[in-house]
This record gives structure tokens, sequence and C-alpha cells, in this order.
């Protein structure tokens, strides 16, 4: 899996679930509150994609041009990999979690918490 194409996908969530947070907010602010801590994770999320990203563009590169501690950059290859097979698909589930969770949780009063 190449790293730009699922970060592009956490992109993309990112810009969906701020699109549903600004139009749900105008009719449910309670329901677009209740998104908010996933979002703020899914921006952590896709962050350290991006972080990832351009760490593993330096490795390759420096690795090309057989500069730097080769055993280094190559961890560094495999640290963004795993980052990009385990943590970065996170993006999309959080992103249901701020579109469609609010309204299940809403459903509750507080002393059924």
């Amino acid at each position: 899996i190449a790293i730009g194409s699922v970060l592009r996908t956490g992109a993309a969530s990112l810009t969906k679930s701020l699109k549903w947070l600004l139009e749900s907010y105008s009719t449910s602010a309670r329901e677009a509150f209740a998104g908010s801590v996933p979002y703020l994770q899914m921006w952590g999320t896709v962050c350290g994609g991006w972080q990832m990203g351009r760490a593993a563009l330096i490795a390759s590169r420096k690795l090309a041009a057989n500069e730097g501690d080769a055993d280094f950059l190559h961890a560094k290859l495999v640290t963004a990999r795993y980052y990009t097979d385990a943590l970065l698909p996170e993006a999309q589930a959080l992103a249901a979690e701020v579109t469609g969770a609010g309204g299940s949780v809403l459903a509750l009063s507080e002393a059924q918490f």
C-alpha cells in the first residue's frame, strides 16, 4: 500500500467529517459536539501519517543518494509502512464515529450514563 494513497483517503475522511460537522452544527449543535473528540483524534491520526510520509520520502532520497545511516533510514521506511498499514486506516473509522454516533449518544439521558 502506498503511503500517499492511504493518506489521501484519510484527508478525504477529514474533509467529509468537517463538512458534516459544519452542516450539522446549524441543526443540532449537540450532535456535532458529540463528534468533536473523534474528529480531533482523526486529525492526530492523519497528521501523524503526513509526518510519517515526509520521513519516508526523506529516507528514500537519502538511501538513493547513499547518504546517512542505511539501517536507520530503512527503519524509517518500515515504521512509515507500519503506520500506513495499521494506524492511518483508523481515520475512516473515526469519520464514521464523527458522522454517525452522535445520535445514539444523545438518545441516552444523563441518568443513563
